[in-house]
């Protein structure tokens, strides 16, 4: 477990995680990191166990070691199907995927209510946009919403996710973001013209 611990710790420092935060938590809960680069997207973030399903055995709650080696491709597989990075032409392959507890201070044992994630997203296609998928939200309070910091060279953006808002642009350029908003609000117009339309059962009487 520390080999892994200290292989994450280099992975996460190599994605512009402080030593603070790569020796202590990794990624604090509800929170993640996107810093975007040549050679890809480098991401870490932390998921609430309560947001994974089939890998609680003992049910108590969290993840132990055991857990965690026992369920590893299924909670790969739930990672990447909650937090996906896409271009124009879809989802973007994710490499070296690495899942480790977060250690909680005064916890019994290893058992954590958190799990890291860390691994690259492959890189996009030339001026494509991306959007930022996030529908890993636990059952307890406090684990209803994720910050990510996104990072690309001196541009710094934070995106917040919710159970009402999964899905996210990311770092648009200027004309995209007028593009974006334009079409949100034609879409805005449409929803509130069809409720007076004639027969609309919305329709005010």
């Amino acid at each position: 477990m520390r080999g892994k611990l200290a292989a994450l710790c280099a992975v996460g420092l190599a994605m512009g995680v402080s030593p603070e935060v790569a020796h202590a938590h990794l990624m604090v809960a509800q929170r993640g990191t996107l810093n975007m680069v040549n050679d890809g997207t480098f991401f870490v973030v932390s998921v609430p166990v309560s947001a994974l399903s089939g890998v609680d055995d003992n049910l108590d709650g969290k993840l132990d070691s055991a857990e965690l080696k026992q369920h590893y491709t299924e909670l790969s597989a739930q990672i990447l199907q909650g937090f996906r990075l896409s271009d124009a032409s879809g989802p973007l392959p994710v490499q070296g995927l690495l899942l480790n507890l977060s250690h909680d201070h005064g916890s019994a044992g290893d058992a954590t209510g958190q799990l890291i994630a860390m691994g690259r997203f492959d890189p996009a296609a030339p001026d494509s946009s991306l959007w930022l998928d996030a529908s890993l939200f636990g059952h307890k309070e406090g684990e209803q919403t994720l910050q990510i910091k996104v990072t690309r060279a001196e541009q710094v953006e934070l995106l917040s996710f919710s159970r009402e808002q999964q899905r996210s642009a990311v770092l648009l350029t200027p004309w995209d973001a007028l593009h974006h908003n334009l079409w949100l609000g034609v879409g805005h117009f449409l929803v509130g013209l069809t409720t007076w339309l004639p027969g609309h059962s919305g329709r005010s009487k």
